[in-house]
């Protein structure tokens, strides 16, 4: 008997469940149907406020979503998702990243640092890690850093990438010495 209750009550727990589902299914189909669409505008290079009026005026909602130095001066905008001209339902938020403003750094000197450690200091910096090259170096030990671009002591726009270049070690089809170069006289100099 118990048993019979229990699976009563499970059965009536899922068609609770399952119609809970078809009603807001319903709701949704009804209060998107009711919605018109609009084309988000262009935000990118407008301050902040004049984009929070432009959107209102389309019924659209903006958030910021991150913040990043850049040339642009503060609180304009970088970025924006959903981008511009793409058509969404009223009452959509448009997210957009701010400007810090520019906001000048010097590239560290990272000669002979471990490549792994790079992109920590790099960000202690502000800066970030951009392509990394290998070439042989007979002077930097291998996977340390030979120099970077920009050069260090550069002044550089905070958030910019560096690229940095990593020895691979010394060249294995390089001489050892200028002794080990082959010259004209060598061969007629051990002729007897």
């Amino acid at each position: 008997m118990k048993f019979k209750a229990f699976i009563l009550s499970i059965l009536i727990f899922i068609g609770i469940f399952i119609l809970g589902i078809v009603i807001m299914n319903l709701a949704m189909k009804f209060i998107v149907k009711n919605q018109s669409e609009v084309e988000v505008p262009t935000l990118i290079g407008l301050d902040y406020e004049e984009a929070k009026d432009l959107c209102s005026e389309k019924n659209l909602y903006i958030a910021v979503s991150d913040y990043e130095y850049h040339e642009l001066p503060k609180n304009v905008i970088v970025s924006q998702n959903p981008y511009s001209g793409k058509s969404v339902y009223e009452n959509r938020t448009v997210y957009v990243v701010l400007s810090l403003g520019s906001k000048k750094v010097t590239v560290p000197n990272l000669t002979n640092y471990y490549v792994d450690d790079v992109s920590q200091i790099l960000k202690k910096h502000d800066l970030k890690i951009g392509l990394t090259e290998f070439e042989y170096s007979s002077s930097i030990q291998q996977n340390y850093v030979i120099y970077t671009i920009p050069r260090a002591g550069t002044s550089v726009m905070a958030g910019d990438s560096v690229r940095v270049i990593v020895s691979s070690g010394s060249d294995p089809n390089a001489p050892d010495s200028l002794l080990d170069y082959p010259t004209d006289t060598d061969d007629e100099a051990y002729e007897y």
